[in-house]
C-alpha cells in the first residue's frame, strides 16, 4: 500500500509540473499600461504591488507619472496595519475572501 501511495504522488507531483511548465503565467503590463494612459487623469497614483513591474509599465507607457510601491505585506499584515502605514493619499481597494 505504501508503493501504491508513493506511486501516485509522484504521479500527481509529475501532472503539477507539466501543467507548470506548459501553462506560462503572464502578467498583462502592456494592457494595463494602455488602460491607463486612456483613463489617466493629472495627479494619478500607479502602485506597483511587484516594484519591478515599473521597468515594464515604463516601456509600454513612457509617459510621466505619478507611482508609489505598495505595501509588502507577504507575512500576513492585518488590515489595521495596512491602514496604519498606509498613506492617507492612497485610494483603498480590499480583496474579498
Amino acid at each position: 500500500m505504501g508503493i501504491v501511495a508513493i506511486l501516485a504522488l509522484v504521479g500527481v507531483a509529475v501532472a503539477g509540473d507539466y501543467e507548470q511548465a506548459t501553462t506560462p503565467i503572464k502578467s498583462d503590463v502592456r494592457g494595463a499600461a494602455r488602460t491607463f494612459e486612456a483613463h489617466r487623469a493629472p495627479g494619478d497614483l500607479v502602485i506597483f504591488q511587484i516594484p519591478y513591474l515599473r521597468y515594464t509599465f515604463d516601456y509600454y507607457d513612457p509617459h510621466p507619472y505619478e507611482w508609489a510601491e505598495g505595501l509588502f505585506t507577504n507575512y500576513g499584515m492585518s488590515d489595521a496595519d495596512v491602514d496604519a502605514r498606509m498613506p492617507p493619499s492612497w485610494p483603498v481597494a480590499r480583496q474579498s475572501g
